[in-house]
């Protein structure tokens, strides 16, 4: 299924065209940076989404690019003092970024390859007592909160609780 998936995921580089651009946002993130994201037409797809993380004299850092329409995002100061990007490349799981390293992982569960992944829109950091609060729902399904634990937010994986 993964193989399967994967020719999915990069089929779609080819839609990421300046001419099939139909919109396009700017942000100022917390941590200074700028970010800049494009919608994407794509035909017989849902349009897909991809942002661009500028340094402060305009010079691209990295490319976020989303498979589906719309591109939340949050950004947040961790206790560690490093500031990340949580959104998601893949619309069925979440990406963390460093925005000091840019070290980026992506976390999605084995069920997002089958199309039942966990599709989240909305995050939360605690900083009290370093929580990553998530807000989303089961693909074409109800809406879920989840929890991680976010002390090490650089980890490939992290710990999930139910909330």
């Amino acid at each position: 299924m993964y193989v399967k998936y994967k020719k999915y995921i990069d089929d779609l580089d080819k839609f990421y065209d300046k001419s099939n651009i139909f919109k396009e946002e700017n942000y100022v993130l917390e941590s200074g940076h700028t970010m800049l994201v494009e919608y994407y037409k794509v035909q017989n797809h849902p349009n897909i989404t991809k942002a661009t993380i500028y340094n402060r004299m305009d010079k691209n850092l990295i490319e976020l690019k989303r498979n589906y329409s719309n591109f939340p995002f949050t950004c947040i100061r961790h206790s560690n003092a490093f500031y990340y990007l949580i959104c998601g490349e893949e619309y069925q799981g979440f990406t963390v970024l460093n925005l000091e390293t840019f070290k980026k992982n992506n976390h999605t569960s084995l069920s997002c390859y089958k199309r039942k992944g966990f599709c989240p829109y909305e995050w939360t950091y605690e900083k009290i007592n370093n929580m990553l609060y998530v807000v989303g729902c089961d693909y074409f399904g109800e809406e879920k909160n989840l929890s991680y634990d976010f002390e090490f937010p650089d980890a490939i994986k992290l710990h999930k609780y139910r909330v």
